[in-house]
């Protein structure tokens, strides 16, 4: 869950709250990630807490290696590539999604959510992506023309979210 630093620093709205609080009641694996970064806070300002006037330099220093290290990995985690779950095996390999390729250019200015929330609507999976120009494959589930027109017109219909949809050959 990428709201965890901001819910442990108490920043998010009263439904963000409300929808993280939600989601760590059955989450065991976010719970843990919001335990380890509750401990990291921790110990973070425990150090701060210790070191008064008069610590030497190289204290110091060391203490804002630290804090460069957490806040690489706080965004690493807000981001997205730190994996939000431990990973103790390879996952299994998925077949080959069957359906339609689109290239699809989000709007920079949108919400994660709003362009999930999207591509939910639509059954609609991303398998790769972001490429240089920010842009993902996205997969269509059906090969039907008819339906791919209705979806691309979607798309195109929410400029807020997308800004480009193309058709891959």
């Amino acid at each position: 869950m990428q709201l965890l630093p901001w819910y442990l620093s108490g920043t998010l709205n009263i439904v963000e709250t409300r929808q993280v609080t939600a989601h760590l009641g059955h989450c065991e694996l976010c719970r843990a990630e919001l335990e380890s970064l509750t401990l990291m806070r921790r110990v973070v300002r425990q150090s701060f807490a210790e070191s008064g006037p008069g610590v030497p330099r190289r204290i110091v220093a060391r203490m804002g290696i630290v804090l460069a290290g957490v806040a690489a990995l706080q965004l690493a985690v807000i981001i997205g590539l730190w994996p939000r779950h431990p990973v103790t095996a390879a996952p299994p390999a998925r077949p080959p999604q069957a359906g339609t390729p689109l290239r699809l250019l989000p709007n920079p200015t949108a919400s994660t959510r709003l362009l999930e929330e999207l591509l939910h609507r639509l059954d609609a999976r991303v398998v790769d992506g972001p490429d240089l120009d920010g842009s993902y494959l996205v997969v269509i589930p059906t090969a039907d023309p008819g339906h791919m027109a209705e979806t691309v017109a979607v798309l195109q219909s929410r400029p807020e979210v997308v800004i480009r949809v193309a058709t891959v050959k």
